[in-house]
């Protein structure tokens, strides 16, 4: 898990020095959702038709990431280039991490920013439990998994439209009202538990419901393709405003985002042994939809990067 996120997090920064901010997120989400779906959604139509198990999908992936680990490592060879003294513009990693610490320390827009990526995620953070909980109703990967690459086309779409949007100076006022969408998606997809769970076993060959569930999830997806477009162009732009250590500083938004993810998805399995899936689940809705109703106001203001708050200010200065 280390190595891939700080494999994850090296792309990004990589990324951002390459493309503008918006065709960068674009980029990363393209290569994700290609990722996921040939490991999920591939894998789980072939394997329901008895065309492949897991030891030959294993084989396959990883000769596909060592071809393609490969092909990156001559290209980069290829196109590197040394930089020379006159254009180092920081002397070390002691320079990096402390334009880092003086960012954080003075900057109180990124500490804005660094509790609401903290804290908002809590918003999904019931999501996995849910879907094992539909597993179990019957609503299994294998069964919408062709579903799901039929709709891929429409997935690039979204993306496209994404990175059009993300070019917008109001990133975080659009942000929000993803957010808000996805809590909109949150709140039917547990009625839609709740309903599915008192029909039983039967729940999954209504029609209807199979229906109502695939139009739900891909409704998710959406959204989520959006908001990850919407994040990545913030943090590129962040970025883009300390160029000296614009990868650490991508690292910083991404580091604390994803610990933001991780938290609610490992505390929420322990709440629902005391209050049950429905009750957990609520609860998650209830306080991601008052974290994003406290930040919003605050965040129309630090989407603007040429806010004081974003000038990082000495302690005499505060």
């Amino acid at each position: 898990m280390l190595a891939a996120a700080t494999g994850d997090i090296a792309t990004d920064a990589w990324a951002a020095g390459l493309m503008n901010d918006s065709t960068a997120s674009v980029c990363q989400a393209v290569g994700l959702t290609v990722g996921f779906e040939a490991s999920s959604s591939i894998f789980f139509l072939l394997t329901g038709r008895g065309l492949l198990d897991i030891s030959l999908f294993m084989k396959i992936l990883t000769s596909i990431n060592l071809i393609g680990f490969g092909a990156f490592v001559v290209s980069m060879q290829k196109k590197g280039k040394v930089q020379t003294e006159d254009e180092q513009t920081v002397g070390g990693l002691w320079e990096v991490l402390q334009q880092a610490y003086n960012l954080v320390r003075g900057a109180v827009n990124i500490r804005w920013w660094f509790a609401f990526s903290f804290l908002s995620p809590i918003l999904v953070g019931h999501t996995s439990l849910l879907a094992v909980r539909y597993q179990a109703q019957g609503f299994s990967a294998e069964l919408f998994a062709e579903y799901d690459l039929l709709l891929l086309p429409l997935s690039f779409l979204v993306m496209w439209g994404a990175g059009k949007v993300a070019q917008t100076p109001r990133l975080l006022s659009c942000l929000c009202w993803t957010l808000s969408c996805r809590a909109a998606i949150e709140i039917a997809t547990l009625m839609h538990f709740v309903y599915s769970r008192n029909l039983g076993e039967a729940a999954v060959n209504i029609i209807g419901m199979r229906g109502s569930f695939l139009v739900l999830s891909q409704l998710g997806k959406i959204v989520d393709t959006i908001t990850f477009v919407l994040r990545v162009t913030f943090f590129n732009r962040v970025a883009q405003q300390q160029k000296d250590i614009a990868g650490t500083v991508i690292t910083l938004l991404t580091s604390i985002s994803n610990l933001g993810g991780m938290l609610p998805r490992t505390l929420v399995p322990l709440v629902v042994n005391t209050l049950g899936t429905v009750v957990a689940s609520g609860l998650c809705i209830g306080l991601g939809g008052s974290v994003l109703l406290l930040f919003w106001p605050k965040l129309r203001i630090i989407q603007d990067l040429e806010d004081p708050g974003w000038q990082i200010q000495n302690k005499k200065d505060q």
